[in-house]
């Protein structure tokens, strides 16, 4: 998070003249953009990444297409499954503008009320199964559980919002590897998510290996 001095001193640079101030109006209506693009940037790399790990398992990229989107997400799958069920290992935003980022594994339960029948229930045993081992891969977070999700662990609060300061210096690192190392568990923002991913698919791969049938509507 900025510091209070920081802004201060940031506006009091804005308000020195006329060339400052618009210069900062100018970097203003710019962000969003600049924003979108680190955010695609870095959805887009962990997704080639996630691709060359393994050709059993499909990737599903609505981040990189729609960064500044609601709800989306990178999905990793094994083949076998359709992805529109939504099932995987999952980072995903849970509010617009890359924001609240989570990441786990998705399955919804079927008893979730307004659950569309596109998204298919996964079999409640299954899901608990999912969920005690997925527990024990997220290591950066306290893991939760909600209809949607078996198993999920909330960002770290400086890597939470991908709109704020603290996560974009984290992207531009690990996209660039320019200027002062800006790491996150003493890795690039990229490789520490990619590692988070695997780790979530080494301990559900004993269960998801065999066929899964959704729960009937």
């Amino acid at each position: 998070m900025t510091s209070d001095a920081a802004l201060a001193a940031m506006r009091d640079f804005v308000l020195a003249n006329e060339t400052n101030l618009k210069t900062g109006c100018l970097i203003h209506e710019a962000f969003d953009s600049v924003r979108d693009k680190l955010v695609s940037d870095l959805a887009r790399r962990i997704g080639e990444k996630l691709s060359g790990i393994d050709d059993q398992w499909e990737v599903a990229n609505s981040l990189a297409d729609n960064p500044a989107g609601l709800y989306e997400k990178i999905l990793w799958f094994p083949r076998s499954w359709s992805k529109d069920y939504g099932w995987g290992v999952c980072l995903q935003t849970s509010r617009a503008g890359a924001r609240g980022v989570i990441l786990g594994f998705c399955a919804p339960s079927k008893d979730i009320a307004d659950r569309e029948p596109r998204y298919p229930a996964m079999p409640e045993e299954t899901r608990n199964r999912i969920a005690v081992v997925v527990g024990k891969a997220i290591t950066f977070a306290t893991p939760r559980s909600e209809p949607w999700w078996p198993s999920y662990g909330v960002l770290p609060p400086d890597i939470y919002d991908w709109s704020k300061s603290s996560a974009l210096s984290k992207i531009y690192f690990a996209l660039h590897r320019g200027g002062d190392a800006d790491l996150v568990g003493g890795e690039p923002f990229d490789e520490f998510l990619v590692a988070i991913f695997l780790a979530i698919k080494q301990q559900v791969e004993p269960i998801v290996r065999d066929p899964i049938t959704p729960v009937p509507e």
